[in-house]
């Protein structure tokens, strides 16, 4: 059980973590076409 909640809180931080790294990039791509019209 402890095993099962620990994996879900790994998975779960690795994808925030992911989604971070993924959201900056188009985030700031994005802010960078929007200056540039």
């Amino acid at each position: 059980m402890g095993y099962l909640v620990d994996f879900f809180y790994l998975m779960k931080e690795f994808f925030k973590l992911l989604f971070l790294v993924l959201i900056s990039p188009l985030g700031l791509m994005a802010g960078y076409l929007f200056s540039w019209e």
